[in-house]
């Protein structure tokens, strides 16, 4: 009654050691009489010159809970420890990269009389200005999120308008990788009230994500309307052929400065803020998101 044998596949080993010793000691799963499931110190022995046992049941409940609770803390700090290491990998290289471009190509510019040359070096300091602009603002936005300063300011816009126009905006992007980026919906015009910055990063960041991580193929963005319960939602799927995501890194692809691959040996550029800025946004406007691979 005690020692089911559905919580304990070892119980008959243990009777048949203790049939062969004076006692066993051991930790068991123990169902009290309301049903009820505790932890317990089990202590049987044998009483001498008697067919008959006696078992003391110690509830270790409290004790294993502090066990658990200091081996998920053990964990957490280990996690935390090489979290630490990696933020430090990723900004440091986030921001000294794009800052060096920045140095080197300025002082190109002395030397330089053809303006082709001034404007092929001026190129790449805009765009290593605007890699640098972009880690900061990712650092910002998430900072005033986390911190609880963030406030929606609420609009009304159109969905469809602001979705194509930053569509546009990635043309480029995706033709320097020969990448065909796509939009399509099934409405002209989806007005609704929202945070337009919010609207714009979450939209900004799932696409340039998508443009970072796919090297040959496509990438559609979709808008479409859907209704649930009288309540009106806008659904939006950024599809690519990119490499995808390792079924173990779907559960942490949203925590922040996670990415696939980590460190120093990291095989893409990035934060490992886009998504989860992304995901603290739609949290905030009341809409959800998920990943499929």
């Amino acid at each position: 009654d005690f020692f089911p044998e559905n919580l304990h596949d070892f119980l008959t080993e243990k009777w048949e050691e203790l049939k062969n010793s004076n006692g066993v000691i051991y930790d068991a799963q123990i169902i009290k009489p309301d049903g009820s499931i505790i932890e317990c110190l089990v202590s049987m022995s044998r009483l001498q010159g008697l067919n008959e046992y006696l078992a003391v049941i110690k509830d270790i409940t409290s004790r294993k809970q502090a066990e658990a609770a200091i081996i998920q803390a053990k964990e957490k700090a280990e996690e935390a420890n090489r979290l630490k290491t990696n933020i430090i990998s990723n900004m440091g290289h986030e921001l000294r990269t794009p800052m060096i471009g920045i140095m080197g190509f300025s002082k190109m510019l002395d030397g330089l009389d053809d303006l082709n040359d001034v404007k092929e070096v001026g190129d790449m300091i805009v765009k290593s200005s605007s890699r640098l602009m972009q880690t900061l603002n990712l650092i910002i936005d998430i900072s005033k999120i986390e911190s609880g300063y963030y406030t929606p300011v609420l609009t009304l816009i159109d969905f469809v308008e602001i979705a194509s126009a930053t569509v546009s905006m990635y043309q480029i992007s995706a033709l320097e990788k020969n990448l065909t980026l796509s939009f399509s919906n099934d409405t002209e015009h989806i007005m609704f009230y929202t945070d337009l910055s919010g609207i714009q990063s979450i939209l900004n960041n799932l696409i340039d994500n998508a443009i970072k991580f796919t090297f040959s193929g496509s990438i559609n963005v979709s808008i479409k309307k859907e209704t649930e319960d009288n309540q009106v939602f806008v659904i939006i799927k950024i599809v690519d052929t990119g490499i995808g995501i390792a079924l173990e890194n779907i559960e942490t692809i949203f925590d922040a400065f996670r990415q696939g691959s980590e460190g120093l040996s990291r095989e893409h550029e990035g934060t490992g803020l886009g998504l989860t800025l992304s995901k603290k946004y739609i949290d905030i406007l009341g809409g959800k998101i998920k990943v499929a691979s």
